[in-house]
């Protein structure tokens, strides 16, 4: 038997490789060779288990137990879910994602979100109840006080139920611009998370939203992260990854982040957290993607992550103490789950495998796809299960996977699905309370339950009700009492209800945690902004003595939100007695945006040092990326006038640093007139290097011909730039980054670029189509798969090109959606990313 198996896999190897039957797929790189997989490597068949089964091929970390909590039919295709203050499960069955290896049909409206009732108390669904039907894609969900929150592109949706049958019968639109979901599953806006701070933060998309007491909606832009699946610890600070990428943390809220538009992404920021991305399967894994590449194979066996997704911070109490605090992670095309021991030391936050070659939760069964993890009111860990044979979708697919998938027959069957939860071994779960029964009293005290799911659904509960005596029952009672972490809760839960007084603020200064010091100081960012106070000022600096880190952030952050010059004068203390710390110093440049020369002038330490002097180049570097002739020349004479030559050189050097490679730098730097400072700098010897490379970039303009070469634009083209300046931020801004910079290794940068400035032909062909394969910009090669957006209007796309093309002091002429309706007509057959050699033959 075993001789004649292997027959057939030599057999069917030789017919892969020699019958060339199969067209290139979407996911192919051009060049790129696809040998299959060796016929020496036996892959095990892949049939379909039911519930019993697949939990017999679970292999789970010792002490841990995994129990069923809904199947098939009962849930199908889940993709994720939330719990309700009752305890039921809301869960997205995103039912059209690929039917088939060409996805053919995937837009069909056949998606729900369905409401899994448990009736008996066992902790196992009994009941299926369709809430809202005929959908397309849908991608995200969260309960918001009495309505569903729903991303179903392109569109941000709350739906509520008025008459109370269980079903939705109302919907508002909320917002748009979730346009990317449509085309690009993997790439685009999902996990609506309520924050610790009362906002919805999303995965993959730059805007945070918050329901404001009157139902009206505030949406902020923030610099956001991650591909599928956000959660949050007991901090709040957010984790996410890429499918790649284990896990990444933002180390302080990433509105912070993206204050200075020229700074690009800060330092402390969606960080790395484990820099080995090996994984270790239980199963022969061949149906990954790109199997074929050296390195992503052991013997048939996944080596490292390809489809990382769904990350939670467990924060339950059911597990042993040891896990609080703990990363898990989805591996669905390993078939596996990976948990990771978090540490932190000042500035970072790194985790680790516990297990020496080995898994948390590993299973031999191929169609086990975990995608999606959570807390439970029980305390315990729950998993999706989406339970399928492909999870890669159609823009990637490869030939290599294409096989694999049409041979093993992994295309059916569909409509499967599982919800599993993880408890300890030998222990009985404890039926969690429903809180919508509640009075605000008992909600109340459960802001300090053990449970971090308890305490996040008691303080959006309370919010949501807004009732006048929580706010006596937190002050008398929380805020006096509990233990940290329901202090904490406690005063965003009085922020959440508009009810925060300057009396809870001065408390929370004054108090012994570090973290409800932190919080304090956040909260006071309103009331130092409208009126402040002596005393307030006092605490502010008794906090900055004492140097704690997470205490020093806040409120170097906080001081960045601040207009007066109170604050700038400590920001720069802050930066000048902190500046060798990365994270302190580039938290202190994100607040200095139209402010960089004061900012300059209030540091005042002759002593050099590195962080010293990265200040100063730093703060140059910024106020220099703004271009603006009024403040160049400021700062030029600002320089001239400085003493020291280490600070002279230091703010040079910053100004280096902000221009473009050379042959892009003539004229880069417009003055109006030639400023003495250029003079007397020009003649000290130490600086003649730099001035070598600045002096080239400046071009003397009197500002009537500037104004007259630099023509405004008006009418129509006027309409377009803010039309694209709204849109740019949505479809673009999540990779390329608000500022334009990029992101390395994931999207070149859009600022002072030729794809960008050169033929606009080019530009719409990528943003119709994609692109795919290595392209050199600004001296550096990005090797990547960018999808199209032809879902886009042609006149959203001449929006976003011509925005991209006046902003950050770029001059290139508008785009017409004319002009991008020729050449969609002209490409209308292209099926596949252009790549960067098509496109330079294009004159």
């Amino acid at each position: 038997m075993g001789q004649k198996m292997t027959l057939i896999a030599r057999l069917g190897f030789l017919l892969t490789a020699l019958a060339g039957s199969l067209s290139a797929q979407r996911g192919d790189k051009a060049g790129e060779d696809q040998p299959a997989i060796s016929p020496d490597i036996r892959v095990p068949a892949a049939p379909v288990l039911d519930p019993t089964a697949a939990l017999a091929s679970m292999r789970l970390a010792p002490g841990l137990r995994m129990e069923l909590v809904a199947a098939e039919p009962l849930v199908q295709d889940p993709i994720c879910m939330t719990f309700d203050a009752s305890g039921r499960i809301w869960v997205i069955e995103m039912r059209s994602f690929m039917p088939n290896v060409d996805g053919e049909g995937e837009q069909a409206p056949t998606s729900r979100v369905v409401v899994l009732e448990d009736d008996d108390g066992d902790g196992v669904m009994d009941r299926s109840r369709v809430f809202l039907e005929g959908l397309v894609l849908p991608r995200a969900l969260a309960l918001v006080d009495d309505g569903l929150l729903l991303i179903e592109p392109p569109n941000l949706w709350f739906h509520r139920d008025s008459d109370g049958d269980g079903r939705a019968d109302q919907k508002e639109l909320v917002t748009s611009g979730f346009d990317a979901g449509l085309d690009n599953v993997e790439h685009a806006a999902n996990s609506l998370l309520f924050g610790l701070d009362n906002w919805i933060y999303m995965a993959n998309h730059p805007l945070r939203i918050k329901r404001l007491r009157d139902g009206s909606w505030l949406q902020e832009p923030i610099l956001s992260g991650g591909q599928w699946g956000l959660s949050k610890d007991d901090k709040g600070r957010l984790f996410f990854n890429y499918n790649s990428d284990f896990l990444r943390s933002n180390l302080y809220p990433a509105h912070y982040g993206g204050r200075h538009p020229h700074q690009g992404r800060p330092f402390g920021l969606n960080q790395q957290v484990i820099k080995n991305q090996a994984v270790w399967p239980s199963r022969v894994t061949p149906g990954i993607n790109r199997g074929y590449q050296d390195g992503m194979l052991r013997d048939g066996v996944l080596t490292r992550t390809t489809a990382v997704c769904g990350p939670v911070i467990y924060r339950g109490d059911a597990l042993p103490n040891g896990f609080r605090g703990n990363a898990f992670v989805c591996e669905p095309a390993g078939n596996l789950v990976r948990r990771l021991v978090l540490d932190e030391q000042p500035g970072r936050i790194t985790g680790k495998n516990p297990y020496e070659k080995s898994e948390f939760l590993s299973s031999s069964d191929e169609r086990f796809r975990p995608v999606n993890l959570y807390n439970g009111p029980d305390g315990a860990l729950y998993l999706v299960d989406m339970y399928r044979g492909i999870i890669q979708h159609k823009n990637f697919v490869t030939t290599f996977l294409r096989r694999q998938i049409i041979e093993r027959g992994l295309e059916a069957p569909l409509g499967l699905g599982r919800i599993w939860r993880i408890l300890p071994a030998g222990e009985e779960r404890q039926e969690p309370q429903n809180l919508s029964r509640l009075s605000d009293t008992e909600l109340a005290s459960l802001l300090a339950a053990d449970n971090g799911w308890t305490r996040d659904q008691a303080q959006r509960l309370l919010v949501d009700r807004d009732s006048p005596q929580v706010a006596h029952i937190l002050r008398s009672k929380l805020l006096a009492e509990a233990p940290a972490v329901g202090r904490v809760h406690a005063l965003w839960t009085l922020e959440g209800m508009n009810r925060l007084r300057r009396s809870d603020v001065f408390r929370a200064l004054h108090d012994e945690s570090q973290q409800v010091q932190a919080t304090g100081i956040r909260l006071a960012e309103p009331f130092l902004e409208a009126r402040p106070e002596p005393l307030l000022w006092v605490l502010i600096d008794q906090l900055a003595a004492q140097k704690d880190p997470e205490v020093l952030l806040q409120l170097t952050l906080s001081l960045g939100e601040l207009s007066s010059e109170s604050a700038l004068i400590r920001l720069a203390r802050i930066a000048e007695l902190q500046s060798e710390d990365p994270i302190l110093r580039q938290a202190a440049l994100s607040g200095s945006y139209e402010r960089e020369l004061a900012f300059i002038q209030q540091l005042t330490s002759d002593a050099d040092s590195p962080g010293k002097r990265a200040v100063l180049r730093q703060l140059s570097r910024l106020l220099t990326a703004g271009r603006s002739s009024n403040r160049l020349e400021q700062l030029l004479e600002l320089i001239a006038a400085t003493p020291e030559t280490w600070r002279r050189r230091a703010m040079l050097q910053g100004m280096v640093d902000s221009l473009p490679r050379q042959d892009s730098r003539a004229g880069f730097l417009k003055l109006s007139r030639s400023p003495a400072a250029l003079g007397s700098l020009s003649r000290e010897t130490e600086l003649q290097t730099l001035l070598a490379e600045l002096l080239p970039a400046i071009a003397i303009q009197p500002e009537s011909a500037d104004s007259q070469e630099d023509e405004q634009l008006e009418g129509a083209q006027l309409q377009s730039f803010r039309q694209g300046s709204r849109l740019y931020p949505v479809h673009c801004a999540v990779c390329h980054q608000v500022d334009g910079r990029g992101m390395d290794g994931l999207a070149p940068p859009l600022r002072d670029s030729d794809w960008v400035l050169g033929e606009p032909e080019r530009s719409i062909r990528i943003v119709l189509h994609g692109l795919v394969g290595p392209v050199r910009v600004a001296d550096k090669e990005y090797d990547m798969s960018m999808p199209g957006h032809a879902g886009l209007g042609d006149d959203e796309i001449a929006a976003i090109l011509t925005y991209l093309r006046r902003v950050w002091n770029h001059r290139a002429t508008p785009v017409s959606a004319s002009r991008v309706e020729s050449v969609r007509s002209a490409t209308a057959e292209r099926e596949t990313q252009w790549t960067a050699e098509e496109l330079l033959r294009i004159r």
